[in-house]
């Protein structure tokens, strides 16, 4: 990695990988300094909404000047590459510090928010709207902090690029009106940045849940706790940042920062982070050498919700009685074992934000695409609700003659946009070696480990064998009785033995495929196997406003879906749920090898859900 360059720029290590585009370390040789390269993957690069997407970033950096601001240092954009070089910024992020640290005091915090405000104040003279401040967004530079990650900002006045029922941001930062369906203001990210600080100070979320939902319901109805151990002005500014009303909120990021100078100056942090920022450090080093446990710094930390007083026994124990007779007639009346087994599987814990700015709006279906990761500059919570894609084990090509196939190469495959399995689907992706240990188990044969030398007496003549260039849409692992030959796109052919052939095609997405193809003797034919020919594909799902989705009893996530979903050729039902609006649900029916499905609904009207091939 260190030697390959990338538009001049010398790349040191890749930092991550997300659904459009990599992140890297990288370094400038010309001014010898460290950079942070992204770099969209290739096959996004013409893809009018992600290249504007990727456009509008850059354009957001270039159009602010400010420290508490990422500093963008080069755009290159072309048919065939774009980046973007930004400075490197050493130091971690806000929540990082706070998972590893614990709080900070109301000075630092006070501290942090002087710098942030400040750089807000500029962006939104820029007419600039981040739309995505949170402790993830926020870095600690040395003696100040700055705001990045840009990637779902909005040029305040300028069209929206985010169709109809998006909702933008990270659920438990989002402004209550954001979450409603209504577009983004300044004000939101003052709104954001509230509920920032009230977790920079308390060590929580104040909406934050085990679930989406009840996360966004959290945001529109729950009032946080005034804190405890801070000063009442603080305690004033964090309700007037939070308030569900927008109008009752600061006008601006100058006015929230006149409300902080009071308590600013007493606490003499007026300079902004650089107040604390040796103090802060010192306490890093100390903490590292220490080798803490998570928030054990803090433990004595005096800054908490102030907590309605606890109930009474009696209403205790009122309580507790109705719960367990609750929970005795519920255990009586609901269904046995294997009915509960088809009901609706509930989902893990959801802290995800929706992921818009990262997903192309119309994918291609029928196409390979990109190993995912978190994208830099923010925590690894940009992603859709989903089930993981197992990525292909390092291919190579093996042959069950000699001489032996030079090892081969795989298309990088997208976990987040791959399609993801369901019940009556494909298998999910542990499956994968399952089925390598089953196919070793039926013929007696060791387990294969991914490539494996054949012995000698599993070889056939060279005069009895053949080449197959194979090619799998979107791609496969490929075997041949228990050995794996390799996984799709393959660099050679594969050397079989000549004539007819049974392979296998393995990807944990679709349902377990077998061919028997032919192979000629001395020579090299092709073969092209779509393995989207025997199920159906969704491939965008949306609401108006916005809603919770189920397939068949299985939770999807937060409408919009950008997801592919591939489903068995059968009739299937839909389920809408939003937690304002009633219930709704639409079934039709898959055919095998059809036109990709969009389905779209509006809560708000009554009728049924509209779709389209």
């Amino acid at each position: 990695m260190a030697d390959e360059r990338i538009a001049g720029y010398r790349v040191d290590r890749e930092i991550s990988r997300s659904t459009i585009a990599s992140v890297y370390q990288g370094y400038q040789e010309s001014l010898q300094r460290k950079v942070l390269i992204k770099r969209l993957h290739p096959q996004f690069v013409r893809d009018r909404e992600i290249r504007a997407r990727f456009e509008r970033e850059a354009h957001a950096l270039a159009r602010i000047k400010h420290k508490n601001i990422v500093h963008i240092y080069d755009y290159r954009a072309d048919d065939e590459l774009m980046l973007l070089v930004s400075e490197w910024i050493a130091g971690g992020s806000v929540s990082e510090f706070i998972r590893r640290h614990g709080p900070l005091d109301e000075a630092a915090a006070l501290a942090l928010a002087i710098d942030v405000l400040e750089g807000l104040q500029v962006a939104h003279a820029a007419r600039v709207i981040h739309r995505d401040i949170k402790p993830g967004n926020l870095l600690l530079a040395g003696s100040t902090v700055k705001i990045t990650d840009f990637g779902l900002a909005h040029f305040e006045g300028s069209p929206a690029v985010t169709q109809q029922g998006a909702v933008m941001g990270t659920p438990a930062y989002m402004a209550p009106e954001v979450v409603s369906g209504r577009p983004a203001t300044a004000n939101c990210d003052l709104y954001s940045f509230g509920v920032t600080l009230y977790e920079v100070l308390s060590g929580e979320n104040p909406f934050q849940a085990g679930h989406v939902s009840q996360t966004l319901q959290n945001v529109l109805a729950v009032k946080p706790d005034r804190l405890e151990g801070v000063h009442a002005e603080t305690n004033r500014l964090l309700q007037a940042l939070m308030a569900k009303d927008p109008n009752q909120r600061p006008e601006s990021a100058g006015a929230a920062l006149a409300m902080i100078e009071p308590v600013a100056k007493e606490l003499a942090v007026e300079r902004g982070w650089e107040a604390v920022a040796e103090r802060i450090g010192e306490r890093e080093r100390a903490d590292h050498h220490s080798a803490p446990e998570r928030g054990g710094p803090e433990s004595d930390h005096s800054i908490r919700p102030a907590r309605k007083p606890a109930p009474s026994r009696k209403v205790v124990v009122a309580a507790w009685t109705a719960m367990v007779l609750i929970t005795a007639a519920v255990w009586l009346l609901s269904p046995g074992p294997s009915e509960r087994a088809a009901g609706v599987n509930a989902p893990a814990e959801d802290s995800a934000r929706f992921e818009l700015a990262q997903l192309p709006q119309e994918p291609e279906v029928r196409r390979p695409a990109d190993t995912s990761a978190a994208q830099a500059g923010g925590e690894t919570d940009r992603r859709v609700v989903e089930r993981p894609a197992e990525e292909p084990a390092e291919p190579g090509v093996e042959s069950d003659v000699p001489p032996a196939v030079e090892p081969g190469g795989n298309a990088d495959i997208d976990s987040a946009s791959a399609p993801a399995s369901f019940a009556g689907g494909a298998a999910p992706a542990e499956e994968t070696g399952a089925r390598e240990r089953e196919r070793a188990a039926e013929t007696g044969a060791a387990e294969p480990a991914g490539r494996r030398e054949a012995t000698g007496d599993d070889r056939p003549a060279a005069a009895d064998s053949g080449y197959v260039v194979l090619t799998v849409n979107p791609w496969a692992n490929v075997y041949h009785g228990t050995r794996k030959l390799g996984t799709t796109p393959l660099r050679r052919p594969l050397h079989l033995p000549a004539g007819r052939v049974r392979i296998e095609l393995d990807n944990p997405q679709f349902p377990p495929a077998s061919r028997e193809i032919s192979v000629p003797p001395h020579d090299t034919a092709g073969v092209t196997i779509d393995l989207f020919d025997e199920v159906g594909v969704i491939e965008f799902i949306n609401a108006e406003p916005w809603a919770e989705v189920s397939l068949d009893g299985n939770y999807l996530g937060t409408t919009p879906i950008h997801q592919q979903l591939i489903v068995q050729p059968d009739r299937h039902t839909l389920v809408f749920r939003h937690p304002a609006l009633p219930d709704r649900d639409t079934t039709f029916t898959i055919t095998a090898g059809g036109e990709p499905i969009r389905m779209f609904i509006d809560l708000t009207r009554a009728g049924r859900a509209s779709g389209r091939r």
